[in-house]
């Protein structure tokens, strides 16, 4: 290229590269404003909400990155709440606000300007809006509304979301009377239709219940107050007549002086099974002596020992015990043996299992198969009576 051709091109890029420039630095951009991750969001409900972008350029830059950054917010007015001023970071997320206090139920407008890494520039801007509250709730923002509802005394406990709950009542015997009931666990709706439990129970309404009866009318006569544990409709064998378990209280908790006196009583129950307390939470306070289980259906981890399930003769495996125990029609009663557990200090006498197999008293050492009386499985279909085990066997 000749001396001439050189000037030219140089004059002509003189006179046009500085209005290219600009557009080249257009290139830079921001998008994407969001507050609490959302766009333009309505009802936002913490004081300092938090504020980010992204920044855009040509697919053909390299190294393109932000330095720097500056966030205003503006109340409706139009008035400055915040200004962060410029800061040098590349961060274009969760800038979490640090200006003025924010007011409830109010718009506020706020904007972002970039710096690039080539000098170049871009601004973009958003909009949010707070809710009737922020960071909880506050009388004076709702006008001095009052609750109706919800409190302590209209609260509804509705066990099929998750049966595992704590009821503690407190319950104080009239001068003339010697029992008193709490009753709970009553109409449940799947108790009223057959085809909504396991068992096809079936009642009317009040029909079905749990109740826990203090009984003081033995210490009069030397007795101890008894607690029992009634169920009433919830399997085919429940009766209203006859508890389904009996709980002797010690002395120490109720006696003839103060038999009249307020007890508190704490029942806690995990899918049915659990523990009762008597006016206090240690163990000197539970009044029954092994894990308690109500539930008609399944015996759970807490109740029920080992069992061996025959699968010849002489072949044995570890299964999970069921309700009832059925006895398969190849297995004949000689085959049967149920093998419990050998027996620990922390195991009270005669403890019964919840498949109605009651552990006895005195096991000897080692793990035994003890004989046991016959059981009756009250289930539907089931109405056999389940032959006793044919010897004692330890290994």
């Amino acid at each position: 290229m000749s001396f001439r051709s050189r000037l030219a091109l140089s004059l002509l890029l003189g006179l046009f590269l500085p209005a290219f420039l600009p557009l080249l630095h257009a290139q830079t951009g921001v998008t994407d404003l969001r507050t609490e991750y959302l766009p333009q969001p309505l009802a936002v409900e913490t004081t300092t909400p938090r504020f980010r972008w992204r920044m855009t350029t040509v697919a053909d830059r390299q190294n393109a990155h932000q330095t720097a950054y500056q966030i205003t917010v503006t109340d409706e007015a139009g008035e400055p709440v915040w200004d962060s001023g410029k800061v040098t970071a590349e961060t274009a997320l969760n800038i979490p606000y640090a200006g003025t206090p924010l007011q409830p139920r109010t718009r506020y407008d706020w904007s972002v300007t970039l710096w690039a890494e080539d000098g170049s520039t871009a601004t973009g801007a958003s909009r949010f809006e707070t809710a009737l509250t922020l960071d909880g709730y506050s009388q004076t923002q709702w006008n001095d509304a009052q609750w109706i509802g919800g409190g302590a005394e209209d609260l509804v406990l509705y066990s099929p979301y998750l049966s595992v709950f704590r009821i503690d009542y407190t319950l104080t015997l009239a001068p003339d009377s010697d029992r008193a009931a709490f009753l709970f666990g009553g109409n449940d709706p799947r108790l009223l239709d057959k085809n909504k439990n396991l068992l096809a129970v079936k009642n009317a309404r009040d029909e079905s219940y749990l109740a826990l009866v203090l009984d003081v009318t033995g210490l009069d006569e030397g007795q101890p107050a008894q607690l029992q544990v009634y169920r009433v409709g919830y399997a085919p064998t429940d009766r209203a007549d006859r508890p389904l378990r009996s709980y002797p209280i010690p002395d120490s908790l109720i006696n003839t002086g103060n038999r009249y006196a307020a007890h508190r009583f704490t029942l806690e129950l995990v899918f049915g099974q659990g523990n009762i307390y008597l006016d206090g939470s240690g163990p000197e306070h539970r009044l029954n002596p092994e894990p308690m289980n109500l539930n008609p259906t399944a015996t759970g981890a807490i109740l029920s020992p080992p069992r061996w399930w025959p699968t010849s003769a002489t072949s044995w495996k570890p299964v999970r015990q069921p309700a009832f125990l059925r006895l398969p029609s190849a297995i004949t009663a000689s085959q049967v043996t149920y093998w419990l557990p050998c027996p620990t200090p922390s195991l009270s006498p005669n403890p019964t299992v919840n498949s109605g197999l009651p552990t006895p008293a005195a096991m000897p050492p080692r793990c035994c198969a003890p004989s046991l009386p016959p059981q009756t499985d009250p289930s539907p279909g089931h109405a056999s009576t389940l032959p006793p085990a044919a010897s004692t066997k330890c290994t």
